[in-house]
């Protein structure tokens, strides 16, 4: 899955720091396990959200917020073990392409 121009330009828009960016596109897009301030935040755990923020990023969790509300794919966030059903989609994804790729050939 390819994140849009749109859902990249908005996390700029939306007040989610640069370095931050990367990780969440490459956990869209990869599958790539975020770090455990992301993951805290996408599994909507409050409590671990805020003790892994760094100070940037706790001022920031509405913005992310706001992000992963408009822009994020649905299902793929606010719940528990949102990010190991991403990854686990992701990679079935990948497998899928894999394959075609192989009876093509």
């Amino acid at each position: 899955m390819q994140l849009s121009d749109e859902q990249k330009t908005a996390m700029t828009t939306l007040g989610i720091p640069d370095y931050m960016h990367g990780a969440i596109i490459r956990y869209y897009e990869k599958g790539y396990l975020p770090g455990s301030f992301l993951t805290a935040l996408i599994n909507n755990d409050l409590k671990e959200t805020f003790a892994n923020a760094d100070d940037t990023n706790a001022q920031c969790i509405r913005n992310y917020v706001m992000w992963f509300y408009n822009y994020a794919p649905g299902g793929s966030w606010g719940h528990s073990n949102a990010v190991q059903g991403w990854v686990e989609h992701i990679n079935a994804e990948r497998a899928k392409e894999n394959v075609s790729e192989s009876i093509s050939d």
